[in-house]
Formats: C-alpha cells, structure tokens, sequence
C-alpha cells in the first residue's frame, strides 16, 4: 500500500512548540521545540478510541523532527496525540487516503 495523509487538522494550540504535518509522502512528520530534554510519546488513536500506534521518544534541547510511518494503518481518520506526560499535551486529526 502506498499511504498519503490527506488532511491534517489546524493546531490546537500554536504556542506549544509541537506541530504535525505533512509533505506529501507516505508519512507524516512531527517536530518538537523543546527548552530543555524530556521523554515524548506520540500516540495514534482511531475515531473510538483504541491505540493504533504509540511510540516514546527522548528529545534533547532544541529542535526535534522525526516521521511517521502509515503504511500499515488503514483509510480512515486518526487522531495524533504528542505529549511530555505533564505540561505539553497536543492532539491533531489526520487523515489517511491509500493509493494503488
């Protein structure tokens, strides 16, 4: 399967120093301006709920970029959850149109 994230939402929060995007690949990127270092984890849920990928991360002080596969993850809409357990939280929607 080929992926392509179709759509992602506008950030909730502008000032988090979080955002998620997308370039047209079959993927999408995340990027973490982070004052100082701190584990991250990033969780996809699908519209119910259930978490369909969840990946922790360790970002040091500065600017973090780091993609995410869709291959295996079918149509649908998702919702992307990039949190430092304790003060940063943000959740974007996406969504994920396959292409033969």
């Amino acid at each position: 399967k080929k992926s392509s994230v179709i759509y992602v939402a506008a950030c909730d929060d502008p000032n988090s120093g979080m955002n998620v995007f997308n370039q047209g690949a079959n993927d999408f990127t995340i990027q973490i301006d982070a004052a100082v270092a701190e584990n991250y984890t990033v969780t996809i849920y699908n519209t119910m709920g259930q978490v369909i990928a969840s990946k922790s991360m360790y970002v040091a002080a500065g600017t973090f970029k780091t993609s995410v596969t869709l291959e295996n993850i079918d149509d649908a809409m998702y919702f992307v959850n990039i949190s430092n357990g304790t003060t940063k939280n943000l959740t974007k929607k996406i969504v994920i149109n396959h292409t033969n």
